[in-house]
């Protein structure tokens, strides 16, 4: 079973053809079901909660489905309009950074320490990524001084309570 709420997909390694020719963006768009095997179900929803220790999603439907193992498939945006393939370009990252920093002053969004000052004090909780950290070989004792604690993916998906709002950093 496939549960995405995507209506289309994005075969993103295809937006290098589209940059030099090769392809139209809409040779790379196709409806999800159409890319399944036979006998794999879709469910066109969103997953609302994971119940890890029952090994049960909820769903916006209102339905629960369970599991024996629960695959969760990252990727990027592609309505962003900028191929993913980008990012391997020497300097993108930074300039992209850049970019995103620069509008944010323009519509006068606060920076990421900013925001960390007003989600305490308005009873957020902060949580770092256990993930992250080994990733980039930092120190419990390295996080940010008002972190609530340390999580793994399950950890954090298991706090997820439905109508809460989540920022990821």
């Amino acid at each position: 079973m496939v549960i995405d709420p995507a209506t289309t997909h994005y075969y993103q390694p295809g937006f290098l053809c589209v940059i030099f020719g090769r392809y139209r963006v809409r040779q790379l768009c196709k409806p999800p079901a159409s890319l399944l095997r036979r006998g794999v179900k879709h469910l066109q929803v969103e997953v609302v909660s994971v119940r890890s220790a029952e090994k049960t999603l909820q769903l916006d439907s209102g339905e629960t489905v369970s599991y024996d193992v629960l695959v969760i498939a990252m990727s990027g945006k592609p309505d962003m309009h900028m191929p993913e393939i980008a990012g391997v370009v020497s300097g993108m990252g930074t300039f992209a950074t850049h970019m995103t920093r620069k509008r944010m002053a323009e519509l006068d969004i606060p920076g990421v320490s900013q925001f960390l000052d007003i989600i305490k004090p308005s009873g957020g909780y902060i949580y770092a990524c256990k993930l992250a950290m080994e990733m980039f070989k930092l120190e419990q004792s390295n996080p940010w001084d008002d972190t609530d604690g340390i999580l793994t993916v399950g950890q954090f998906y298991e706090r997820y309570v439905p109508g809460s709002q989540i920022v990821f950093i």
